[in-house]
This record gives C-alpha cells, sequence and structure tokens, in this order.
C-alpha cells in the first residue's frame, strides 16, 4: 500500500487544488520565448506543463504526488507526464 504525502492530500479532493489557469509568472516567463524543450519540476496538477505545451514547446513533467500526477484534463499531444 502506497503511503500519502502531503501533497496527495491536497490534490486527492475533486478539483484542481490551484485551478487549470497557468501560474501568471510562469505565463509571463515563456510568453516571449522560442518554442523549445521545457521541464517541469514538481508540477503537481499540470497547469503550467500544459500552457506551455499549448504554445507548441516539447513539455515533461514531474511530481512526486501521484494524486496530483494523476488528475486528468485533455491534454495536448506534446505533453508529457511519466
Amino acid at each position: 500500500m502506497a503511503v500519502m504525502n502531503r501533497w496527495d492530500e491536497r490534490y486527492a479532493p475533486d478539483r484542481y487544488f490551484y485551478g487549470t489557469e497557468p501560474n501568471e509568472l510562469v505565463r509571463a516567463a515563456i510568453a516571449g520565448l522560442p518554442t523549445g524543450r521545457a521541464l517541469f519540476l514538481a508540477e503537481g496538477e499540470g497547469r503550467n506543463a500544459v500552457h506551455a505545451a499549448s504554445l507548441g514547446h516539447e513539455v515533461v513533467a514531474v511530481d512526486s504526488s501521484a494524486e496530483g500526477a494523476a488528475r486528468r484534463w485533455p491534454w495536448p499531444p506534446s505533453a508529457a507526464w511519466p
């Protein structure tokens, strides 16, 4: 049996804890970048990675929370989630 970490507890409810819109700092930081590869660490439910992928970036996102990684909404084809 897997042990839930505190992030699993945060992401377990039937809602996106931080919402589905990207963090404004992330949105502003990648707005003018040319498309390329992006690594998102501690990505939780994936909102920032999905945003980057929607702009054409090749994305890899990781998180220690199984609950966060299990959250689903329509992922762009270029978004990878381990």
